[in-house]
C-alpha cells in the first residue's frame, strides 16, 4: 500500500517475514538496563499477537524461517550452536554445537607445528630430494 503504519515500537533485529508472521530477536533488559537475555519472538503481520517463542543461551545474529521451523545460531564467546525451533516454540533441536577453542590455534601449539614442519623440510633438503 501507499500508507506507512507503525507495527511495533519494540527494538528488534534480524527480522524475517514468513508464514504470515514476523520473526525477530529482541534483547530483554533488566531494570538497571543490563542485558538479561535475548529471545526469539513472533508477531502477526499487523503487529498484533506477539509471542516469545524461545529464549537463547546467549546471542544470535542469524535467523532463517523455513516452513514451520526457525533456524538460528546461538553463540557465546566460548561456543556456537545451530538450533532449530518449531514456529510455536514447542520443539527444539540442536543441529550441531562446537567449542571455538577447538577450532582456533593455540599459539604454543602452532609454534611447535611450525618448528616440526621446518625440520621436515630440512630433512628433505638434506636428503637431496627435490620438490619435483
Amino acid at each position: 500500500g501507499s500508507e506507512k503504519e507503525m507495527l511495533s515500537d519494540v527494538k528488534m533485529y534480524n527480522l524475517n517475514v514468513a508464514n504470515s508472521g514476523i520473526y525477530y530477536f529482541k534483547e530483554n533488559l533488566t531494570e538497571a538496563g543490563s542485558l538479561e537475555s535475548v529471545a526469539l519472538y513472533r508477531m502477526d503481520l499487523d503487529g498484533k499477537n506477539t509471542q516469545k517463542i524461545y529464549t537463547l543461551y546467549e546471542y544470535s545474529n542469524t535467523l532463517c524461517v523455513l516452513k514451520d521451523w526457525v533456524f538460528f545460531l546461538d553463540s557465546s564467546n566460548e561456543e556456537g550452536r545451530m538450533e532449530i525451533v518449531s514456529s510455536d516454540g514447542k520443539q527444539k533441536i540442536t543441529l550441531f554445537s562446537l567449542k571455538y577453542s577447538d577450532y582456533y590455534y593455540n599459539d604454543e601449539l602452532k609454534k611447535n607445528q611450525d618448528e616440526i614442519a621446518e625440520k621436515e623440510i630440512e630433512n628433505v633438503e638434506n636428503a637431496g630430494i627435490s620438490e619435483n
